[in-house]
C-alpha cells in the first residue's frame, strides 16, 4: 500500500494524524466499510508534533514489513515533499484525508476529502506472499523469531555494507592521491654547454704570403680531431593528470542531501553539485590522467556499488 493511504488509515483508526512542522488532522465518525457510504468529517489544527508519534511509526512498519530505521525514513521522506509542495504556495493533495494549502501569511486551508476504504489485511498478506531471492529465503519467515533474525541480519549486512563503501572510496582517493605525487616528472635540464674551447671556431685570416700546403693540411687535421658535442638523450614526461569529477550519485536534491552527508561522515572527501532545481549530483573530483580514467571509474563502481559517470 502506498504511503498516503496508510495515513489516511490511521487517522480512521486512531482519530488522529500529527505531521511534524505542519499540524494535526482529527477524524470524527466511522470508519469508511466497503460498500458503504463516506461518513465522517476530517479537521485540521496547525502546530502539531516535532517527530512523529511512535504509534505512527510502528503502524507503518506493521504493514510495509520495512525495518523501523526505514520505515521513519519513508515518513520524513514524505515530510519533506508535502512541505516543499505547499512552501511554493500550491495546494497539496492527501489521499482520503483532504486537500492543504499554505498561505502567504502562514496560515493554512484545509478542505476535507472523500474517505477510503483500503482493506489492511490484504497488504499484510501480499507483503508475505511476495518473491524474494534465493539467497534471502533463509532469512524471511511468517514466524515471529525468524522475523527478528532477518531484521538483525539486515541491519548488520547494511552498516557493513556502509562501511566497506566508505573505506574503499578513502583507500582510492589516497591511493591514486600518491601515485599523482610521485609520478610527477622533474623539469627537463638543459643540453649541456658549448665546450670551453669555442673560442678556436673563430679563425683569423693570415697573410696571403704565408699559407702553404702543409699549413692546409693541419688544419683539416685539427678539424678533424675536434671531440663531437655531446648530445643529451630524449626526456619522456609522463602524461600531465587533469581534474575529473567522478559522479556517484545523481537524485533529487534530498536524497542526494542525504548522501553526501552521509559520506562525510566517514571522512571521504565527496562533494555536492546543483544540476537544475530539483536535481544534484554527488562527486569524487580527482586528478587522475586520462589513460587512467577507465580504471578509476570501474573501481569505484564495483565499491559504491552503484554506476559511475565522468565529466569534467
Amino acid at each position: 500500500m502506498k504511503l498516503p493511504l496508510l495515513l489516511a488509515q490511521y487517522l480512521y483508526q486512531y482519530k488522529q494524524l500529527s505531521l511534524p512542522g505542519i499540524g494535526t488532522f482529527q477524524f470524527e465518525g466511522q470508519v469508511p466499510e466497503e460498500k458503504s457510504p463516506a461518513s465522517g468529517t476530517v479537521q485540521f489544527a496547525p502546530g502539531g508534533t516535532k517527530s512523529f508519534e511512535p504509534e505512527l511509526i510502528d503502524f507503518v512498519k506493521s504493514h510495509t514489513g520495512k525495518m523501523r530505521t526505514l520505515a521513519e525514513a519513508d515518513l520524513d521522506s514524505y515530510l519533506i515533499d508535502i512541505k516543499e509542495f505547499i512552501n511554493i504556495g500550491k495546494p497539496c493533495f492527501l489521499e482520503g484525508i483532504g486537500t492543504l494549502t499554505k498561505n502567504r501569511d502562514g496560515s493554512y486551508d484545509f478542505v476535507q476529502g472523500t474517505p477510503v476504504h483500503t482493506k489492511i489485511e490484504e497488504v499484510k498478506t501480499t507483503l508475505v506472499e511476495k518473491p524474494v531471492a534465493v539467497h534471502e529465503k533463509e532469512y524471511y519467515s511468517e514466524t515471529a523469531s525468524r522475523s527478528t533474525m532477518r531484521t538483525l541480519f539486515l541491519g548488520i549486512a547494511i552498516f557493513a555494507g556502509i562501511g566497506l563503501i566508505g573505506w574503499g572510496g578513502y583507500f582510492f582517493y589516497k591511493q591514486y592521491e600518491a601515485q599523482n605525487l610521485s609520478g610527477k616528472a622533474p623539469e627537463d635540464s638543459l643540453l649541456s654547454a658549448a665546450p670551453d674551447n669555442a673560442d678556436s671556431s673563430v679563425i683569423t685570416e693570415p697573410d696571403s704570403t704565408s699559407i702553404s700546403n702543409n699549413s692546409l693540411q693541419d688544419t683539416s687535421t685539427t678539424g678533424l680531431n675536434m671531440p663531437a658535442p655531446e648530445v643529451a638523450p630524449p626526456v619522456t614526461t609522463a602524461p600531465s593528470p587533469g581534474q575529473w569529477k567522478f559522479v556517484i550519485r545523481t537524485a533529487p536534491r534530498p536524497a542526494a542531501e542525504k548522501r553526501y552527508q552521509q559520506l562525510k561522515s566517514y571522512g571521504i572527501p565527496v562533494q555536492i553539485q546543483a544540476v537544475d532545481s530539483t536535481t544534484s549530483i554527488v562527486y569524487l573530483s580527482l586528478a587522475v590522467p586520462v589513460t587512467d580514467t577507465a580504471r578509476v571509474k570501474d573501481s569505484l563502481r564495483i565499491y559504491y556499488a552503484s554506476p559511475v559517470r565522468i565529466i569534467r
